[in-house]
């Protein structure tokens, strides 16, 4: 229940433009998720509280509503549509692995410029969630690493890289737009 009420809290500090968004325990995920286009929710672990203080649940959560505001389920599903038609394009698979890449970038943005974000705490959940799963592949998968387990090391050391040159006057629009042009080329 307590979750429910971090989860709440977070919303209601991000609440321009956000629904509701209910917050379920499920054991069959290994991290947090965001699932749903219609009715979207978060699923959580059961023992996410175990796991992180809430302090770092709170931060946890600010990266998954930046989610929710950028709308990434719905351009997901649009881009995985993408992938199924054009299957045999090894361009189209580099250029959603490098958009997947970036779409956690810009979430880590979003929750580093949530008022006194402390970065090397932030650094520190990411490499937590790595480690939280009870394989490689489950705690890549709980810091959103969609690739193989040899690729991961070179994307998840530039993202705590990024976080570790984060500044929260840096102008991050610029690299968004660009993305999104690349995306669309």
């Amino acid at each position: 229940s307590s979750l429910v009420d971090l989860w709440n809290e977070a919303i209601l500090e991000e609440s321009k433009f956000l629904h509701p968004v209910p917050v379920r325990q499920s054991p069959e995920v290994v991290g947090r998720c965001l699932v749903g286009l219609v009715r979207p929710c978060l699923l959580v672990p059961p023992n996410l509280s175990e796991q992180f203080s809430q302090k770092e649940i709170h931060l946890i959560f600010l990266h998954e509503i930046a989610h929710l505001r950028r709308h990434d389920l719905w351009l997901n599903g649009l881009l995985e549509t993408v992938r199924t038609v054009h299957w045999f394009n090894p361009v189209v698979g580099w250029v959603l692995r490098r958009w997947r890449e970036d779409r956690e970038e810009a979430c880590d943005v979003h929750a580093l410029s949530a008022g006194s974000t402390d970065r090397l705490l932030y650094g520190r959940i990411l490499l937590k969630c790595l480690g939280a799963g009870s394989t490689a592949e489950a705690g890549l998968a709980a810091v959103s690493w969609s690739g193989g387990s040899s690729a991961a090391p070179h994307s998840l050391v530039h993202r705590i890289r990024s976080i570790a040159r984060f500044r929260p006057e840096r102008r991050t629009w610029i690299v968004g737009v660009c993305t999104l042009l690349s995306v669309g080329l």
